[in-house]
């Protein structure tokens, strides 16, 4: 499974899925251990207060879309947005996609530069733990437990209520159902309850309803449809010009598995189209066991997009 890392501002409600996932990360958390010396008995060792790390990670801002690259961008716009989150102080939340990590984080530093001639830009984003300051608790007085039990009652209220949200920018359905309720396939459901034909088609500016997660996942599924195939001596051509752009890519890892990488991880950030481009330049390609191997892949990934390439390529 490709991994997706996602900068989410919990100031602005911006969200940037970055292109192309790096090779490794490494988180280390920390707790300070306090030291004593004790008369007679030597030292002792007490836990002290839990550390915040520092997030240290290069990036690969292609300066064209790429096969490999997912929610493509100008990679000056990327470096922008990041030196305007970090000049403002805006706590961004550090996600890497089906991990534990989601972290709020201050952005202490933005470094990029470019070394081969490709315009490719190579960002080096430091990021250190934010803590949340928690507001003291008190007790109430006597005779405030009726206002007490109010207000919890207006707040289960308010977490099981409709929301609204206005698409931005780089948004996909799949990145604001993994930012909103964990779980990016919950998409096709959400763009049922809001009416979308097409799960992959949303506009910056378009308002979607966030319905609670248990209304939702009693929501029907909406999956996109397939693309139909062309005529026999168009697509000839067409399977030509695709495999002209996928091979210098593919050349440059020499395996099948490139492939495979590819497709899974444009479907994984809701990228269907430039998967089946992908395929539309390697399937012929393949053997009969590396197509049930892509086919198995796919199915793990995106069941529908699976599904319908099967049954249009049986």
């Amino acid at each position: 499974m490709i991994r997706r890392i996602l900068l989410n501002n919990t100031d602005t409600g911006e969200e940037l899925v970055m292109p192309v996932t790096p090779a490794s990360f490494d988180i280390e958390e920390t707790r300070q251990v306090e030291t004593l010396d004790m008369a007679g008995e030597g030292q002792i060792n007490l836990p002290g207060i839990k550390g915040l790390f520092d997030v240290p990670q290069e990036f690969l801002l292609p300066s064209a879309p790429r096969s490999y690259a997912t929610d493509w961008q100008d990679p000056y716009q990327i470096v922008d947005r990041l030196r305007r989150w970090m000049y403002d102080g805006d706590v961004v939340r550090y996600i890497i996609s089906d991990t534990p990590v989601n972290v709020p984080c201050l952005i202490q530093s933005v470094r990029y530069r470019e070394q081969d001639g490709t315009n490719d830009v190579y960002l080096t984003l430091t990021l250190r733990q934010y803590r949340f300051i928690e507001s003291e608790t008190l007790t109430a007085p006597p005779g405030a437990e009726g206002t007490a039990a109010a207000s919890a009652t207006e707040d289960a209220a308010a977490d099981s209520a409709e929301t609204t949200y206005v698409v931005q920018s780089g948004d996909s359905l799949w990145a604001i159902c993994y930012s909103h309720y964990g779980d990016g396939q919950l998409c096709y459901r959400l763009a049922t309850y809001n009416h979308i034909g097409n799960s992959y088609l949303i506009h910056p500016g378009d308002k979607l309803l966030l319905p609670p997660r248990a209304t939702l996942e009693l929501t029907a599924a909406t999956y996109p449809p397939t693309a139909p195939r062309a005529a026999p001596a168009a697509e000839t051509a067409y399977k030509a010009a695709l495999l002209q752009q996928v091979e210098p890519a593919a050349r440059s890892l020499r395996n099948y598995g490139s492939y495979q990488g590819y497709v899974t991880s444009n479907l994984s950030a809701g990228q269907p189209t430039e998967a089946q481009r992908i395929l539309e330049g390697c399937w012929g390609r393949m053997s009969a066991q590396q197509q049930q191997l892509m086919l198995g892949a796919m199915e793990r990934t995106d069941p529908a997009f699976a599904a319908a390439w099967g049954a249009s390529h049986a």
